[in-house]
């Protein structure tokens, strides 16, 4: 028999033994939320604008070194028929980062409006879920007054403008995120995203890592890329990132071709210009192969951004009056599916058209390999067999009708309205400034800006453009000819001048101002930037380095200004930026285009 002691140590042994083991649990228990908070997989999207289907293809991987697509390629699903939801970048990222379509963001464009504060993020989200986050621009259209910092703890946009640059290569963007990994975030997880724009900027030399110049071609700014991204692999590789994390490469929009007739790069609906590259890695435990095969279900921007809510275990909002359900791509991902189910129509958009005050918002339907055209007549491609969408199926052929009846919901729920299509003449206009901004426009496309200055009755966006280009190329013959026929005396003055022909100015010019030797006060050319050019003019010791100043600064934001209207004009016109009046030539580019003034141009562009 025990004794009493002998009990009560039992006891006490009985009761330190359950509280170790009840605080052993815990501290497991608080262990365990620890690491799986600490290994929770981190998401980069690299979000390129003009990055179509054809520029990623994966075909060739195996030949080439110092490719990111290559590496990226032999460790990802690649989604080969990913469709944006709008041709303009913003409405386009804000799908990604709200998993929502425009039409529901009201995000319609890249100007006039912005992302609501009322809108829930995917970056708000990933936050409350105790992820670090931060956001990356390189440049137009996408800035912080568009709504996208919500939800980003860094929210970079401070992107260069000047003379040389006015754009961040990807290079830098990825170079700042792998500062901030490695500086702030280090061992926690993160959701972070670049937006790359080098694509739009085919006219700007870039260097490789060795210093070589490459081409002033599209081919060259996609090796900037590639290459790019191949040092950003390797480096998340170093840095012991690359195992934990999702790298997803998404293209906003495709390339519009200049041989596509009666299409700008905002209004063209067609697969070149809506199909978008898509490649997703996802985590990989040490010493396991990655993945590697291809998706051919049609999927959405729409389908990515729900993909990332699924990625950071936030439920997915029920939307029943959507037409066609969006779907996470996890599930293919985890399971190296490649089968979706049901076909569904995906809804694809353009504003520009509304947003410039030309017509009403353009859209189409993507249904399995059927292209749609919402147009006043309802055009029906099936891409299959018609890669280039080059011929209309006949409305009555079999089938269409059932295509059309899948997007009936679409068109009855958000009330949408055929494309009435741009006026002929505002085709040409924008189809040709694509052309006459390059570094060298030929004769026949000169030609045709004659042509079309001709046409119009009074002074515009296209008189001023053939003007602006006269005094560039110092065609006097045509300075004078458009001079005469828009009756601008101080062109015909400038072309007179150079040609050798006797002339004046009336005494009210503004550009008789400039050429008086001595201060003079008119009340017609009273502007600031007159005024100071004519203080520039007169400093000829350059004793008054103040007022000079404010001329040199005022005329340098003028020409980087004109440097990014001539960009975005290449572009199709579809960032938001200065008035494109400014592409005309203003009086301090006529009074440095006279011959006795070569000294004040040499000078200004000394200080300039």
């Amino acid at each position: 028999m025990k004794s009493k002691c002998d009990l009560e140590c039992n006891n006490t042994y009985i009761l330190t033994y359950t509280k170790l083991i009840f605080l052993l649990g815990a501290t497991l228990s608080l262990m365990s939320c620890q690491w799986q908070n600490e290994t929770k997989s981190s998401v980069i999207v690299i979000a390129v604008d003009s990055l179509s289907t054809e520029l990623v293809t994966c075909l060739d991987e195996s030949e080439t070194s110092n490719s990111g697509f290559a590496a990226l390629c032999s460790e990802s699903i690649r989604f080969t028929h990913a469709y944006t939801t709008s041709l303009l970048s913003a409405p386009a990222l804000s799908s990604i980062l709200t998993a929502q379509y425009p039409y529901e963001t009201r995000l319609l464009n890249n100007g006039s409006n912005s992302l609501s504060n009322e809108i829930k993020t995917v970056a708000e989200s990933a936050l409350e879920k105790g992820y670090h986050t931060s956001f990356y621009s390189g440049g137009p259209p996408v800035f912080r007054r568009l709504g996208f910092a919500q939800g980003f703890e860094v929210f970079d946009d401070n992107t260069p403008v000047n003379l040389s640059e006015i754009y961040r290569p990807i290079s830098q963007s990825l170079d700042l995120l792998s500062q901030w990994i490695e500086k702030d975030v280090k061992s926690k997880s993160f959701f972070s995203v670049i937006f790359a724009s080098d694509l739009q900027f085919p006219n700007f030399s870039t260097k490789n890592n060795v210093g070589e110049q490459r081409a002033t071609t599209l081919r060259g700014q996609t090796q900037e890329i590639d290459e790019s991204l191949f040092d950003f692999i390797n480096h998340l590789k170093k840095i012991n990132k690359w195992d934990s994390t999702y790298l997803i490469l998404v293209g906003l929009n495709g390339m519009s071709p200049p041989e596509r007739a009666n299409e700008l790069p905002g209004t063209n609906l067609y697969n070149e210009n809506t199909q978008v590259s898509l490649l997703i890695k996802p985590p990989t435990k040490k010493r396991d192969y990655g993945v590697k095969w291809k998706v051919d279900e049609n999927v959405s921007l729409v389908d990515l951004g729900t993909t990332l809510l699924d990625i950071f275990n936030i439920k997915i909002p029920s939307r029943p009056d959507r037409p066609a359900p969006a779907v996470s791509l996890q599930s293919i991902i985890a399971a190296s599916n490649n089968v979706f189910g049901k076909s569904r129509p995906l809804l694809i958009e353009s504003g520009w058209s509304s947003w410039r005050g030309l017509a009403n918002t353009r859209y189409a339907f993507q249904i399995d390999q059927y292209l749609v055209l919402y147009d006043q007549e309802i055009k029906t491609f099936n891409t299959l067999v018609d890669r280039q969408q080059l011929v209309p199926i006949g409305q009555n052929e079999s089938g269409v009708l059932k295509i059309l009846d899948g997007i009936k919901d679409f068109i009855k729920v958000y009330n949408l309205t055929s494309w009435t299509g741009l006026d002929p003449v505002v085709y040409r206009k924008y189809r040709l400034a694509r052309q006459i901004w390059k570094e060298s426009a030929n004769e026949s496309e000169e030609e045709e800006l004659r042509i079309l200055a001709d046409m119009q009755k009074s002074k515009n966006d296209i008189v001023f453009w053939a003007s602006y280009l006269a005094v560039e190329k110092k065609d006097w013959k045509e300075l004078l000819r458009l001079a005469k026929k828009f009756k601008d005396e101080n062109w015909e003055y400038v072309a007179k001048t150079n040609l050798g022909q006797k002339t004046k100015l009336s005494v009210g010019s503004c550009l008789n101002v400039l050429l008086l030797s001595a201060e003079v006060k008119n009340k017609n050319c009273e502007e600031p930037y007159i005024q100071d050019f004519k203080a520039w003019l007169m400093d000829k010791n350059r004793t008054q380095l103040a007022i000079r100043e404010l001329f040199i600064r005022a005329y340098r934001r003028l020409l980087v200004d004109r440097k990014v209207l001539i960009a975005n004009l290449l572009n199709g016109y579809t960032w938001d930026t200065v008035e494109i009046g400014i592409l005309q030539p203003n009086f301090v580019d006529l009074f440095l285009a006279l011959p006795e003034n070569q000294k004040y141009k040499t000078q200004l562009s000394q200080e300039l």
